[in-house]
């Protein structure tokens, strides 16, 4: 297929499944996402992981500069928060490639809804990496982690890489330049996330890991450590009191082995 009839299809495609994107990119139930980030993490109430990607397109007629990223290429940064199975749970394709991805994800509905609040008897949290300003929702990395809960925490973080591996290798428009408007692009960006919910839903297998990505992760520069003060004291917080827990249980049954053991000895002794 020519490179005109390829954009052709994946615009009309996107034309359409914008239209249904909250069909198939919607906020999940929490309960199972918190179970299986608990699990690997050992951090709970956390519903996904927030980040951007940059998607290369040609320049644009109308404001070229804007969307210059840090790598001096054209592009639209693209917000977006993955659960636990992959999925994309909330998109934000809107962007220019200069735009920081603190301020996409401050300046979406779902950043206010996480300002305002998540309910009285919910504490619920996002994790991103440290180009975010730590929040109260809004966990970061430790730069230096110290000890293995620490690391195990930090670790989660690497879901959001692994979902953009498997979505750009599921789609290779996405690899290289997409010469549409940057609204257009806009269009098949979204309707390449729904598809790829789809695939998801439907059992689709994932491409092979190991394929070389056309473009490197873009990080963006470390917020300054005063923005980060309110989220890492309740990260700290929390995991200083699971710690605290793990290691009273940790005790407890230390306790309850010996005294089984010695329980046991002193059953052979009468024997």
């Amino acid at each position: 297929m020519s490179s005109i009839n390829s954009s052709a299809v994946l615009s009309s495609t996107g034309i359409a499944a914008a239209g249904r994107l909250g069909d198939f990119i919607k906020w999940p139930a929490a309960a199972d996402i918190q179970r299986f980030f608990f699990t690997i993490a050992g951090f709970p109430g956390i519903v996904g992981i927030t980040d951007g990607t940059h998607i290369r397109i040609t320049a644009p007629n109308a404001h070229e500069v804007q969307f210059v990223n840090r790598k001096n290429y054209h592009s639209i940064n693209q917000g977006f928060v993955v659960d636990n199975k992959c999925n994309f749970t909330q998109l934000n394709a809107k962007w220019p490639g200069s735009t920081h991805d603190s301020r996409v994800l401050r300046e979406s509905s779902l950043a206010n809804v996480f300002e305002r609040g998540q309910g009285e008897n919910e504490e619920v949290y996002l994790l991103g990496d440290t180009g975010y300003p730590s929040k109260p929702w809004l966990l970061t990395p430790f730069l230096q982690p110290g000890n293995r809960p620490e690391a195990r925490y930090n670790g989660a973080h690497s879901l959001v890489e692994r979902t953009i591996g498997q979505w750009k290798r599921r789609f290779h428009c996405l690899h290289g330049e997409i010469r549409l408007s940057p609204e257009r692009t806009c269009r098949v960006i979204a309707a390449c996330a729904v598809l790829h919910n789809i695939a998801k839903q439907q059992g689709f297998p994932d491409i092979d890991e190991d394929d070389p990505m056309d473009d490197p992760p873009n990080p963006q520069p470390d917020q300054p450590a005063q923005l980060h003060d309110n989220g890492d004291l309740v990260r700290n917080h929390i995991l200083l009191d699971l710690d605290t827990v793990q290691r009273r249980n940790e005790e407890t049954n230390r306790v309850w082995r010996l005294a089984h053991g010695t329980q046991t000895d002193c059953q052979t002794l009468s024997v």
